[in-house]
């Protein structure tokens, strides 16, 4: 997907102008970031590509979600859940605690209507809706319940999520020996999703991710 970006010959310039890149840049001001300071996570993958050519190797799994990421144009994250329930995509109230990956110990808190990923004890794990995720959520090798969320809210954001996913359900498989996987797509019509969590022993677990957004923007887990 790196080479891919290269083939293309495109600019740093160019890389706003992108209809998925623009239509997110558009949705940051509207709730008050500015998204040349705060890009969202899809825009500043392809600019670091664009600028020096690849991106740093993480673990195999946001490695993965960053490939397809490029090959989209649009944010996929990847969620370590273990610790989470109940996330809800929403505007803060700015008393939402948010631990920065690599500084846990220095927490920080979202600005009061910032679109946030929060849960059901009122953390929040992204900042600026999908510029970054928090410390809590990031997968590491050793993580065994994860979310896959892939968005966009540009005009055809409903085919591109749909495909995008698709993809993504495929590629995980091999990874799901002895687990299980799924996938929903929430949007303004269908704004909630539960899931049951399969642990090993047969006992299940069950989650929830919903939006209280209702732009009409596509997003799945």
């Amino acid at each position: 997907m790196e080479q891919e970006i290269a083939d293309t010959g495109l600019r740093t310039e160019a890389i706003s102008e992108l209809p998925m890149i623009a239509a997110w840049r558009k949705v940051y001001s509207q709730f008050g970031a500015k998204p040349a300071r705060y890009p969202c996570a899809a825009e500043s993958l392809i600019r670091r590509v664009v600028e020096h050519g690849s991106l740093p190797r993480i673990n195999t799994m946001v490695n993965l979600c960053n490939a397809i990421s490029l090959k989209c144009r649009t944010p996929i994250a990847c969620c370590d859940i273990s610790d989470v329930d109940q996330l809800t995509v929403r505007r803060a109230a700015g008393t939402e605690p948010y631990l920065p990956i690599g500084k846990p110990d220095q927490p920080d808190y979202p600005a009061e209507g910032e679109i946030i990923y929060s849960d059901g004890y009122g953390r929040a794990h992204s900042r600026r809706w999908n510029w970054r995720q928090s410390d809590t959520i990031k997968a590491t090798d050793q993580s065994q319940r994860l979310l896959f969320t892939v968005e966009a809210v540009h005009k055809d954001a409903k085919v591109l999520v749909e495909a995008t996913t698709s993809l993504l359900y495929e590629l995980l498989q091999p990874f799901t020996e002895e687990g299980s996987c799924s996938m929903a797509f929430i949007h303004s019509g269908s704004p909630s999703q539960a899931f049951v969590l399969h642990q090993p022993g047969g006992e299940a677990a069950h989650d929830r991710l919903s939006s209280e957004i209702g732009a009409g923007e596509e997003r799945t887990g």
